[in-house]
C-alpha cells in the first residue's frame, strides 16, 4: 500500500510498506517492488555503523575475524583504488552515475567499499544499502526512511551484484529513489564483469554516467612491499584481540611468511588469513599448517571453526544439543541455500533430516552463525571464499590435510531435488553460483559433485537462469558430457532472451572439443550452422557470421559426394549469411544470397513438397523481401512476401504449430505495403500481425518480445503515415518499453532498435511542438545508438547516422544551432561512408542530412559553407539519380533469377562500366591519391556487376585484383576506415568471383577468413 505524505516531513515524502504474515517492512521516500506472494524483490537498508563486539566473542570462531562486516583489521592501502572513488562521487554536474567495482573474491570489495561509504558519510552523504532477495534478510519491522534531511548527495551500495537478475537491477534503478535533486552514486559490487552490459545498458536508459573499477591483485607491480605491510597490520590488529586471552610474544616476531611472494597471496583475505593462522598457532600454542598455501590456511582455520562446534556441544549442555557433524550438514545446507525466512529454513531442514528437531538445529546454527536481521535463519558462513573452500574440503578428493566428508555430495544432490510440481528450489541460482566458484579453484569439486548432480538432472542449469549457465561454462576444466547434456535441453527455434548470452557461452565452451571429433561433414556443418544462430540470438554478430562460414564450407565439401543431403543445408546458411549481410548494411550481397536460397529451396520443392522445404521457402522469400527493400526494389520484394504469407497460412492451417512466423510474415508485409504506398492494407496487415503476437506473449513473453515490439514499431509508423497519431505514439511507447526490458537483458542485440525507437518518438514530439521534451529523448537514443556502433567499430552505424540526423534537426528546431552543426557534421560524415558503400540505400539519407546542416550553416551566416553544401547536396541527388536509373536499367526478374534484365541492356551496362574503368584509369595518371582511389572504386564496381551478372569473370577476376593491389600499395599507417572497409568489400567481390568460377571451396574459405579478421582484428 503507498500513503501519501503524511506527518513525517515534507507534502512529496511517501511511505510504502508491505505486510508478510503479520511482519511489516516499508520505506520512507522510496518505492518498493514486491512479488505477488513472495515478498519485496529487494530491500532498502539505512547505512549501518559496525556492530561493536567483544573480542571473547570474535575469538571463538576465525571467521567472524575474518568477515568484513566486524572490521577487526585496520583498514589500509588500496591508496590509489579510494582516490579514484572519491573523484568518481565529487564529479561535478552529474546527478545519476553508476560504478561496478569487481575483482575476485576475496579481493577486500566489501570492505574498500565499506570503508568509502564511512567517508562519504562522514562528507555529508546518506549511505543506504541495497540487498537482494524476496523476504531473505529483513530489518527490524518498521520503516526504512530515505529522506535526505541536509544530506548533500546519496550513496547507494549493492554488494553481488553479477548475482542479481538484471530485471531486479532494473526495477531498483527505477526506484523514486535514485530521482532526487541531489547528487547520487551508484557502487555495484561484483566478482566479474558478469551482467554489467546489461546494466549499464540500462543505467544509460535512464541518462546515468557509469564506469567500472577493477580491484587488482595486491603487489602487481612485482614488489612484496604491499603485501608485508598489510600482514603487519593484519598481525598487529588479531594479536590485539587475542591479548585478551593469551599470551602473545612481541607481534614483531612473527615474521611475514615467504609464501606472500606467490601469486594467491595477492588476495587482501589471503594476506589476512595468513596473519591469522599466525597468530592462532602462536596464541593457541598449535603446530600451524606443514603447507602454507591458500588450501592449507582454509584447512587450519575451518579446523579451528570446527572446535569451538564441539566446545559448543560438549560443554553447554542443554542449551546447545547438535553434534558438529549435525552441524557441519547444516552449514553446508546454509551455504548453497543462502539466508532464508525461518519458516523456509524450518522447511529446509525439515525435508533434508526428518529425525532431528529443525527448531532445535536453527536455534543452534543462529548461536554460531547469528543473522544481521530479525527473523532470518541460515547465514552462510563468511568470508565466501572460505565458503567455498568449506564446500570442496568437506568433498573426498581435495588431497588437503582435512576431513572428508562423505555424506556432502548425497546431501547436495538432496538440497537440489525439484518439488512435487516438478520445479526448482528457489535457492537454485544461489547454489549453482557457488558451486561453479568452487569447481573453478578447486579441480575435485566439478567431478565429485557439480557434474553427477547436472548429469542427473541438467535442466537445473537452465533453470538456473543465463548467469548460472555462463558461471559453468567459465569453468576451464568442465566436463564436456555435462554441456553436453545441458545443450541437449537448451530451449531452440527462436530466441529466449533470459538465456541466450549464456546458451551462447556454453555453446562456445563445447565447440572447443565437439568439432574436432566429427569426421561426417553433415553433422560438422550442423554444429557450426546451430552455433551461428545461437551467437546470432545472443547479439554477436562478428561470432555467428564466422560459425555460418564454417558451416558454409563444410556443407559445400559435402555436396561433391552427397548433393542431396548438403543441398538443405546450403539454402539455409545462405538465408541466413543473407541476413548477416544485411545487418551489415550489405544489401546487394544479400539479396544475391537470398536469391540463391529461394532457387535452392524451390528446386527441392520440386523433388518433394515436404513441410520442412515448405518452411524454408517461406523463411528465404521473408529474408529475401527485407534485403530486397533495403535496394528499393519494392515490386519484387512485395511479391516476395505476398508469397511468404500464403504459405506461412496454408501451413498454420494444415499444421497448427506456424503462429509465430505468420505473425513475423505479416510484419514484414506491412513494411512492404507502405513501401508500395498502400498504407490502408499495411495498416490492415500489421493490426493482424499485433493481435497474433498478443496471444504469444501471453503464452511465452520471453520467446516472443522481440518480435513483438518490431511489430509495434512498424503499425506504429504506418499509423502515423496514416495520420492517426494517437493510436500510433500509443504504439511506440509501448515498443520502447518492450526493448528497454530486452536490452536489460541482452543490450548487445536489441539496443540498436532501442535507439531506433527512440529516435522515431523524439521526431514525432519535436513536430508536435514539444521540444524539450524531444531533445531529452534524442540525447538518449544518441547515446544508445553509439554504444551499439562501438561493438562494431569496422562498420559505419546507418542507426547512428539516423539518430545524430534527428538529433541535429530537433537542436535546429529549438534553437541549440552550435550543437546541432555538431551533430549533423557527425551525421555527414558516417552518410558519407554509407553512401559510398550502398549508395541505392543511403545516398538519399545523405542528401537530407545534407540539407539539414545547410539549414543551420544558413542559420548562423556561414553562408560559403552553406553555398558548398548546396553543391554537394546536388552532386549527391545526381548520384542517387544515375544509381537509381542504374537499377531500373538492371531490370526486374522473378525470384531465384540471378540475370537481372535482358541481355542487350546488360551489355549496355557492362560497356558503361568498361567505359568508366578507362576514364579512371586515364584520370590516374595524375597520380593523385584521389584519383587512384578513384580508380580502384571504378575496377570494383565493374567486377561487382559482372560477378553478379555472370560475365566477363576472368576480366572481373582481373579488375578486382587490381583495385585491391591499388588499395594496398598506399601507406597501410594512412589508410582510412573507408579504404579498410573498401578492402573488405572487394574481398567479399573476389570470394563471389571464385565462387562463380567455380572454386567453391577456395571461396568460401575465403569468405570464412574474412569474417575471422572482423571477429579478430589483429
Amino acid at each position: 500500500m503507498t500513503f501519501p505524505g503524511g506527518p513525517h516531513g515534507r507534502g512529496e515524502d511517501r511511505q510504502a510498506i508491505t505486510v508478510e504474515n503479520g511482519y511489516a517492512y516499508g520505506t520512507i521516500d522510496a518505492d518498493l517492488h514486491v512479488f505477488h506472494g513472495r515478498g519485496p524483490v529487494y530491500l532498502l537498508l539505512e547505512g549501518e555503523s559496525p556492530v561493536p563486539r567483544s573480542d571473547g566473542w570474535l575469538l571463538e570462531q576465525p571467521s567472524r575475524l575474518l568477515d568484513a562486516r566486524f572490521q577487526v583489521v585496520d583498514f589500509t592501502g588500496r591508496d590509489q583504488e579510494r582516490r579514484e572513488l572519491t573523484v568518481w562521487r565529487e564529479q561535478p554536474d552529474c546527478r545519476l552515475s553508476v560504478c561496478w567495482l569487481y575483482g575476485p573474491g576475496g579481493q577486500g570489495k566489501t570492505r574498500l567499499a565499506t570503508e568509502f561509504a564511512a567517508a562519504s558519510a562522514a562528507s555529508g552523504w546518506k549511505v543506504t544499502r541495497a540487498v537482494h532477495g524476496p523476504g531473505a534478510v529483513e530489518p527490524s519491522p518498521g520503516s526504512q526512511d530515505m529522506r535526505l534531511g541536509e544530506a548533500v548527495g546519496q550513496l547507494v551500495l549493492i554488494d553481488y551484484a553479477d548475482r542479481w537478475p538484471p530485471s531486479h537491477l532494473s526495477w531498483l534503478l527505477s526506484n523514486k529513489l535514485f530521482d532526487k535533486p541531489v547528487p547520487t552514486r551508484v557502487l555495484m559490487i561484483a566478482r566479474s564483469l558478469q551482467g554489467w552490459n546489461a546494466v549499464r545498458a540500462d543505467a544509460h536508459d535512464r541518462q546515468a554516467h557509469t564506469s567500472e573499477l577493477l580491484l587488482r591483485p595486491l603487489g602487481a607491480s612485482g614488489t612484496l612491499d604491499e603485501r608485508e605491510r598489510m600482514f603487519a597490520v593484519a598481525r598487529d590488529c588479531f594479536v590485539e584481540r587475542y591479548a585478551a586471552k593469551h599470551t602473545i610474544l612481541d607481534p614483531s616476531a612473527i615474521a611475514p611468511p615467504s609464501v606472500l611472494r606467490e601469486p594467491e597471496f595477492g588476495l587482501t583475505l589471503a594476506i589476512h588469513m595468513a596473519a591469522l593462522v599466525e597468530v592462532d598457532a602462536r596464541a593457541c600454542r598449535k603446530s600451524p599448517p606443514s603447507v602454507r598455501n591458500m588450501a592449507g590456511l582454509s584447512a587450519y582455520l575451518l579446523e579451528r571453526e570446527e572446535r569451538h562446534w564441539a566446545h559448543l556441544f560438549e560443554n553447554e549442555g542443554l542449551d546447545f544439543t547438535t553434534a558438529p557433524s549435525d552441524m557441519a550438514q547444516t552449514v553446508l545446507t546454509a551455504i548453497l541455500t543462502g539466508t532464508v525466512t525461518y519458516a523456509d529454513g524450518r522447511k529446509i531442514l525439515s525435508r533434508l533430516f526428518s529425525t532431528r528437531d529443525p527448531d532445535r538445529t536453527l536455534q543452534d546454527h543462529l548461536r554460531c552463525y547469528p543473522s544481521s536481521s530479525p527473523g532470518a535463519v541460515l547465514e552462510p558462513l563468511y568470508p565466501d571464499r572460505l565458503a567455498e573452500d568449506f564446500v570442496a574440503l568437506s568433498l573426498p578428493g581435495h588431497g588437503v590435510a582435512y576431513q572428508e566428508r562423505p555424506w556432502a555430495p548425497d546431501l547436495a544432490d538432496r538440497l537440489l531435488t525439484r518439488q512435487s510440481d516438478g520445479s526448482s528450489p528457489a535457492y537454485t541460482a544461489r547454489a549453482m553460483t557457488v558451486l561453479a566458484a568452487a569447481a573453478q579453484r578447486w579441480g575435485h569439486v566439478g567431478p565429485g559433485l557439480l557434474y553427477p548432480l547436472l548429469r542427473q538432472d541438467p535442466r537445473l542449469a537452465i533453470d538456473a537462469g543465463g548467469p548460472a549457465l555462463s558461471a559453468l561454462a567459465a569453468i576451464e576444466e568442465i566436463d564436456g558430457t555435462v554441456l553436453e547434456a545441458i545443450e541437449a535441453l537448451l530451449p531452440t527455434g527462436r530466441r529466449h532472451v533470459d538465456l541466450d548470452v549464456g546458451i551462447s557461452d556454453i555453446m562456445d565452451r563445447l565447440t572447443e572439443r565437439r568439432p574436432a571429433g566429427m569426421t561426417d561433414l553433415e553433422a560438422l556443418g550442423e554444429w557450426y550452422y546451430t552455433l551461428g544462430f545461437r551467437h546470432f540470438n545472443a547479439g554477436r554478430l562478428q561470432q555467428a557470421r564466422a560459425a555460418v562460414d564454417r558451416a558454409m564450407v563444410a556443407f559445400t565439401s559435402l555436396s561433391e559426394a552427397d548433393p542431396d543431403r548438403s543441398a538443405p543445408w546450403l539454402a539455409r546458411c545462405r538465408d541466413v549469411t543473407g541476413i548477416l549481410l544485411r545487418v551489415d548494411d550489405r544489401y546487394a550481397e544479400a539479396v544475391e544470397e537470398g536469391q540463391q536460397s529461394v532457387a535452392a529451396w524451390r528446386d527441392l520443392i520440386g523433388i518433394r513438397a515436404t513441410p520442412e522445404h515448405t518452411y524454408g521457402l517461406a523463411t528465404a522469400l521473408e529474408n529475401l523481401c527485407a534485403a530486397l527493400g533495403n535496394l528499393g526494389r519494392h515490386d519484387q520484394s512485395l511479391a516476395a512476401i505476398h508469397e511468404a504469407v500464403m504459405l506461412r497460412r496454408a501451413m498454420t492451417l494444415h499444421l497448427g504449430n506456424c503462429e509465430p512466423e505468420l505473425a513475423r510474415a505479416l510484419d514484414t508485409l506491412a513494411s512492404s505495403l507502405v513501401d508500395a504506398g498502400d498504407v490502408e492494407a499495411a495498416a490492415e496487415a500489421g493490426r493482424e500481425a499485433v493481435r497474433h503476437y498478443d496471444r504469444l506473449v501471453t503464452r511465452e513473453a520471453s520467446a516472443f518480445k522481440d518480435g513483438y515490439a518490431v511489430s509495434l514499431m512498424r503499425l506504429s509508423s504506418i499509423l502515423h503515415r496514416a495520420n492517426r497519431l494517437e493510436e500510433a505514439l500509443t504504439m511506440l511507447v509501448k515498443a520502447i518499453e518492450l526493448y528497454r526490458e530486452l536490452c536489460k537483458v541482452n543490450p548487445a542485440a536489441f539496443q540498436g532498435e532501442l535507439a531506433s525507437s527512440l529516435s522515431n518518438l523524439a521526431t514525432r514530439l519535436d513536430t508536435s511542438g514539444r521540444g524539450e521534451e524531444a531533445l531529452s529523448v534524442c540525447r538518449e537514443s544518441v547515446e544508445i545508438a553509439r554504444r551499439a556502433a562501438e561493438s562494431t567499430p569496422t562498420v559505419p552505424s546507418s542507426i547512428l547516422a539516423d539518430c545524430l540526423h534527428n538529433f541535429g534537426v530537433t537542436l535546429t528546431n529549438t534553437g541549440h544551432l552550435a550543437e546541432a552543426r555538431e551533430a549533423l557534421e557527425e551525421a555527414t560524415a558516417i552518410s558519407r561512408r554509407l553512401a559510398a558503400l550502398y549508395p541505392i540505400r543511403h545516398e538519399p539519407n545523405l542528401a537530407q542530412t545534407l540539407n539539414a546542416l545547410r539549414r543551420v550553416l544558413d542559420l548562423t551566416e556561414h553562408f560559403a559553407e552553406a553555398d558548398a553544401i548546396k553543391a554537394d547536396i546536388t552532386r549527391s541527388e545526381e548520384r542517387w539519380a544515375s544509381r537509381t536509373a542504374l537499377t531500373k536499367l538492371l531490370g526486374e526478374t522473378p525470384e531465384g533469377d540471378a540475370v537481372f534484365g535482358s541481355l542487350s541492356t546488360q551489355n549496355a551496362l557492362l560497356e558503361a562500366m568498361a567505359s568508366m574503368v578507362e576514364s579512371a584509369r586515364r584520370d590516374a595518371q595524375e597520380d593523385s591519391p584521389s584519383a587512384r582511389a578513384d580508380l580502384a572504386r571504378a575496377l570494383w564496381m565493374f567486377a561487382h556487376h559482372h560477378a553478379e551478372a555472370k560475365l566477363n569473370l576472368d576480366q572481373a577476376h582481373a579488375a578486382v585484383i587490381e583495385a585491391i593491389e591499388i588499395v594496398q600499395s598506399e601507406d597501410q599507417e594512412q589508410l582510412s576506415q573507408e579504404d579498410t572497409m573498401f578492402l573488405f568489400a572487394a574481398a567479399n567481390t573476389l570470394a563471389d568471383i571464385l565462387n562463380a568460377q567455380g572454386h567453391v571451396v577456395e571461396a568460401a574459405e575465403l569468405k570464412a577468413e574474412l569474417n575471422r579478421r572482423v571477429t579478430s582484428p589483429s
